[in-house]
């Protein structure tokens, strides 16, 4: 019972963390609504990977590695922050681009470079290393059973990919992508300059 109730609790927590304004979220909604559903879809997916290797790493003493290696979180955050900037920066940049109507292209290596592209926003957020490093190693200790280790990594990966996917449902709407087109100059800066700003404090 005891067990069950530390799940509940951690499924609360996750919860909020995903719901705070983050690389993560702007990413799929960006995507969603300037590209396809599936392309947000194939983003959940890779920020979902990304979330399962990080809860993996921290039942592993991902905390006590970054508490050895100092200079691991630091340039996990450098490595972070510069990604995020560049990111940021090609999104400013075509913002004055002219869009030409075409066929959504779901060919495979659209997919992979969707997911890629969630799966190093993901990898490269040491925000999300330190809530994983120090909430799991805090609620699940070491002697936690085997059971439990495998639940949470379950947890985390449908907490993820099912609030991602939501959000790219919603951002996907015709209306949404309509009154994205319409203003799409100033959101694209918008969100390119959110990313910028948050690739710089990262590397503060």
């Amino acid at each position: 019972m005891t067990e069950i109730f530390t799940l509940g609790t951690f499924v609360v927590v996750h919860l909020v963390a995903l719901a705070s304004p983050g690389p993560n979220l702007l990413i799929v909604s960006q995507t969603a609504v300037s590209r396809s559903r599936r392309a947000g879809m194939w983003v959940t997916a890779g920020i979902s990977t990304g979330a399962a290797t990080f809860s993996t790493l921290a039942l592993l003493s991902l905390d006590f590695l970054f508490g050895q290696i100092p200079w691991a979180y630091g340039a996990l955050k450098l490595a972070g922050g510069g990604y995020l900037f560049y990111l940021g920066f090609r999104l400013w940049r075509s913002a004055d681009t002219t869009i030409v109507p075409s066929q959504p292209d779901n060919s495979t290596h659209s997919n992979w470079r969707a997911y890629r592209l969630g799966l190093f926003t993901a990898l490269t957020n040491p925000k999300a290393a330190l809530f994983f490093g120090s909430v799991m190693t805090a609620l699940f200790p070491p002697a936690s059973p085997t059971w439990v280790k495998i639940a949470v990594i379950g947890l985390v990966i449908m907490d993820s990919f099912g609030f991602h996917a939501a959000i790219a449902c919603l951002f996907s709407l015709p209306g949404v992508q309509e009154r994205y087109q319409q203003m799409r100059r100033w959101t694209d800066r918008l969100a390119g300059g959110a990313l910028m700003i948050l690739g710089i404090r990262l590397v503060r």
